[in-house]
């Protein structure tokens, strides 16, 4: 579920002119399903995605588009992804599972 919500987000970010009419497109796009909403993005799936948009953007410009701090964001860089794992500065292991490489 996260992963369709993440695809619409990054489809149709440049399209809206504000998080609510982004957040109006995942809702209906969910209508009648049950949602848990976290405060903030798994790791598991936010920090791929940090990794890729770093290759063509800067750290600003994901920030703004993923509602983080550029601290968080240089935070996020310098995780490693290696196979199907990510692993934290401090050596914690993540599983990737189906989040978006």
């Amino acid at each position: 579920m996260w992963t369709r919500a993440i695809e619409i987000a990054e489809e149709n970010f440049s399209k809206v002119k504000s998080g609510f009419e982004l957040i109006e497109l995942i809702r209906q796009e969910f209508a009648g399903e049950e949602m848990r909403v976290p405060s903030k993005l798994p790791v598991t799936y936010i920090v791929p995605i940090v990794h890729r948009e770093l290759k063509n953007s800067n750290y600003e410009a994901i920030a703004e588009k993923y509602n983080l701090s550029v601290k968080t964001v240089r935070r996020y860089e310098s995780w490693t992804l290696e196979g199907g794992k990510l692993i934290s500065p401090d050596g914690k292991t993540y599983f990737l599972n189906e989040a978006p490489i």
